[in-house]
């Protein structure tokens, strides 16, 4: 279990506190049960007041170290409440993370950057493979939508109407 420094100090100060109570209380049960005595003028200790001061004084310091050390184990607790709950959020968002992408990527052959293969040409440096390259006709088959009188933007492979001077896909300009 995780404890900090300040609980552990909590600890150990109560238990000295509990040993300096109890011996104190000794010490003061006897000024306060001194009793005087007439008959020779001296101060005598009654033993029935010494106990019964002793013990509740005792019992204070008792009560109190208790209070304390509960306090500590609370703390400690929480403190490992915190702890568990952090490591149960650092998880989480491990597991929240992004997927990395499952598309289909190849390298430019002018400027070596990957680019995903779903781009007609490199998004980097607008270089158009060969290998990768396909005609107006398959474009103008694969966007059906297009009518014969309309445009394929060559850097996005976006059927445009003829009546536009940029591409809506991309914005170039035709």
């Amino acid at each position: 279990m995780y404890e900090s420094g300040w609980v552990a100090a909590l600890r150990v100060l109560a238990k000295v506190f509990l040993v300096i109570g109890v011996i104190g209380s000794g010490f003061i049960a006897v000024f306060v049960a001194r009793e005087h005595n007439w008959d020779t003028g001296a101060y005598e200790v009654n033993p029935i007041l010494f106990l019964v001061v002793f013990i509740a004084m005792a019992l204070g310091v008792v009560v109190s170290v208790i209070v304390v050390m509960v306090f500590a184990e609370i703390a400690t607790n929480t403190e490992a409440t915190a702890q568990t709950n952090l490591k149960i959020l650092e998880h989480l968002e491990r597991q929240n993370k992004p997927a990395v992408s499952t598309k289909p990527s190849t390298t430019c052959t002018k400027c070596q950057q990957i680019y995903d293969m779903t781009f007609g040409h490199c998004p980097h440096c607008g270089f158009r493979d060969n290998a990768k390259k396909t005609s107006l006709s398959s474009l103008a088959a694969k966007h059906a939508g297009a009518n014969s009188s309309g445009w394929i933007c060559a850097a996005c492979e976006d059927a445009n109407l003829a009546t536009s001077r940029t591409c809506k896909g991309c914005g170039r300009e035709r």
